[in-house]
């Protein structure tokens, strides 16, 4: 069982809309305390406490934003033994933050879905040891965001990675946040819904409007 549990949520500039629909689908003990959203586009870093503990950053590194703050500010952060990765067009259930505190805390990175969206649980210490590979996407575009997407996950050897179980969902279609159409897509294992942008519309991917 995962003790001291972080979240981490990537978000951009004009993602306001789906960042807080994410917030309100956060347990308000985790959202206040265990949470910090990382909100990438902005001129400069600086923190504001919008529901959770938001850091305005300098860079749009997309689902990125949040794993390089982290590792270049890791002293800013609670004492986490572990962080689950989030993005802001994400939705969590009730049962979300007790099925993925299962997870063996040993593993250097749990994933889900074979760490599809980077949706995944980490070990701190294990994201500070790949401090470097990190960066090196900070600014990345939509492209190398996608392409990179897992690779935390799958560069571990077998036995100090695991997935959880479970597998996907996928319904309707539909402009849930008033823009493009999304899939929903239900990562069952962990009770997470992501709506989904790039589902086949257009490659390589660039839908980066809610």
């Amino acid at each position: 069982m995962i003790e001291r549990l972080g979240y981490l949520m990537s978000s951009c500039a004009g993602y306001e809309t789906p960042l807080q629909h994410l917030l309100t689908h956060i347990p308000p003990n985790i959202a206040t305390r265990d949470s910090r959203a990382v909100v990438g586009g902005y001129r400069e870093r600086s923190t504001h406490q919008i529901i959770t503990q938001q850091i305005f950053v300098a860079h749009q590194s997309f689902d990125y934003t949040a794993l390089v703050d982290l590792v270049e500010h890791a002293d800013e952060y609670p004492a986490w033994s572990h962080v689950f990765l989030l993005h802001d067009t994400m939705e969590l259930s009730p049962d979300s933050d007790q099925l993925i505190r299962t997870a063996d805390p040993s593993l250097d990175c749990v994933a889900v879905w074979g760490g599809e969206c980077n949706l995944a649980l980490y070990r701190v210490d294990y994201l500070l040891s790949k401090r470097q590979a990190i960066l090196a996407l900070k600014d990345c575009t939509k492209l190398d965001a996608v392409t990179a997407e897992g690779f935390l996950w799958r560069q571990l050897p077998p036995e100090r990675r695991g997935t959880y179980p479970g597998g996907i969902d996928i319904a309707y279609a539909e402009p849930i946040y008033g823009g493009v159409e999304r899939q929903k897509v239900v990562y069952t294992g962990v009770g997470i819904t992501k709506y989904k942008a790039n589902w086949g519309q257009v490659w390589p991917p660039n839908v980066v409007t809610p």
